[in-house]
């Protein structure tokens, strides 16, 4: 007796794309008694100009530390100060009239907002 069983990689940051005959989306299917000895490219990232912009303008920030470099986290208050060169400052700028404030009036302290 042989039980079909679905198997397949799910990856995050890859849109499912391969779908069984059971309707399951994975990033990658995997074919029962089968091997490769060979790399397999699931996904290339296509070179774009947010992200060579990014890694020029904040060459020292990633997605791990977003939250805590050049970020002073004020114990037990609302609020938390950032470098004037942190990406943050910068979309309050950008959006100064949505927000109906404007970061840049507001006197920096030790380098900090």
């Amino acid at each position: 007796m042989y039980v079909s069983v679905d198997l397949g990689v799910n990856i995050s940051c890859v849109t499912p794309e391969e779908t069984t005959r059971t309707g399951h989306k994975y990033a990658m299917t995997c074919l029962a008694n089968s091997h490769t000895q060979y790399p397999l490219v699931i996904h290339e990232a296509q070179e774009n100009q947010d992200g060579m912009q990014w890694r020029q303008k904040y060459p020292m920030y990633n997605s791990t530390n977003l939250s805590t470099h050049g970020v002073l986290d004020v114990s037990g208050q609302a609020f938390i100060f950032c470098d004037k060169d942190h990406p943050v400052i910068d979309l309050l700028k950008q959006n100064r009239e949505l927000l109906n404030a404007d970061i840049t009036e507001q006197p920096l302290i030790d380098g900090q907002w």
